[in-house]
């Protein structure tokens, strides 16, 4: 929980607070589903308290060698996230004028991230809300993390209406590295898709990210996300396999 911010949870329940298990309980408005918090070292403590709640809910961050247990207790695995790095940006060029996301549009930006929900596994969508606080640089895990340089560079048709987004930011400014430009949150509308939208918005946040200071780049993506991988991976990024988040569903 080391990056959950308090007004995230603030409505949750405190299922069990002790020494062994503490575990939340509430609605993500974001995905729009029951959520768990937990933080436990030993699988069994966990769910032996999970196993006494009926209702349908996500679980995050579940360790692998702990995904078995639960699939006894009825949770199915809803999304593995893996981490993809590009090690340097030298290469990264881009020709395009990035656009950059007003405050007055955040609902927009929300409904083209919505629009995408479901083509991949765990993309849920951004609320308007979430918009906002990503612009002004308040989300949860900026303060842990040093994230700085917030923005959404989006994309837009003939009639000026936004039809493609990508949320970025810099981080690890600190770290002896280099600074390192996130890369998350790229939607584009489904009848925009396969126009090449997508990837001239990645290569539009790298180039934004490489003029803040970054050296190297950073996304995360549902290992069942072929298309999208095959687009990270031939615009540089690499697979770093064994740093996946695995979420479950029951």
């Amino acid at each position: 929980m080391q990056y959950l911010d308090y007004v995230a949870v603030a409505n949750y329940n405190v299922l069990i607070e002790n020494e062994k298990v503490l575990l939340m309980y509430g609605y993500n408005a974001e995905s729009k589903m029951n959520e768990y918090h937990w933080a436990a070292n030993i699988d069994e403590e966990l769910i032996s308290v999970i196993r006494k709640e009926t209702d349908k809910a996500l679980i995050t961050f579940i360790p692998l060698d702990w995904i078995s247990n639960f699939e006894k207790t009825g949770f199915k695995i809803f999304a593995t996230w893996n981490d993809y790095f590009m090690n340097s940006l030298e290469h990264v060029h881009c020709d395009f004028e990035s656009e950059f996301l007003n405050e007055t549009e955040c609902e927009n930006a929300s409904l083209v991230t919505i629009s995408c929900k479901g083509q991949s596994r765990g993309f849920t969508g951004q609320t308007t809300e979430w918009m906002e606080i990503w612009l002004k640089g308040e989300e949860s895990s900026d303060a842990e993390t040093g994230i700085k340089n917030n923005a959404v560079i989006v994309h837009r048709n003939n009639y000026g209406e936004i039809v493609g987004l990508v949320c970025t930011a810099t981080y690890a400014h600190g770290n002896e590295k280099g600074p390192i430009v996130w890369i998350r949150e790229v939607a584009v509308k489904i009848e925009y898709q396969r126009q090449s939208i997508a990837r001239n918005l990645i290569l539009q946040a790298l180039s934004y990210g490489k003029k803040q200071g970054a050296i190297r780049a950073f996304l995360a993506a549902d290992e069942c996300n072929k298309y999208a991988i095959r687009l990270y991976e031939s615009i540089g990024f690499v697979g770093k396999k064994d740093t996946g988040q695995n979420d479950m569903f029951k």
